[in-house]
């Protein structure tokens, strides 16, 4: 069963993705972020996943980078953005290899 976190980060990811798809005002897709939680380290792993599936491959999660930059805008803690987007980028290289 999911915890708590799991439903948080991907009510953010999902939250992101919508409010870039329906090209959202910035500040409006800030607050609906800001919503969900104001946590900097929540907020920084959803943007790190999000990266760091993106630097993995750019092509089938080409939404990422963006993704993780609104987060950041939403108050993503930095260094926590950056670890998690290596963990991420590392884990996909290892179990769906180029």
């Amino acid at each position: 069963m999911a915890d708590e976190n799991d439903i948080t980060l991907a009510r953010l990811d999902g939250t992101a993705r919508r409010h870039l798809d329906e090209h959202t005002p910035r500040d409006q897709a800030i607050t609906a972020l800001q919503a969900i939680t104001s946590d900097p380290t929540l907020l920084g792993f959803a943007a790190g996943r999000a990266l760091g599936a993106h630097r993995h491959n750019p092509v089938s999660s080409w939404q990422g980078a963006a993704v993780a930059e609104l987060l950041i805008d939403a108050g993503a803690d930095p260094d926590v953005t950056e670890t998690r987007a290596a963990e991420t980028a590392a884990r996909l290289t290892y179990a769906l290899p180029s």
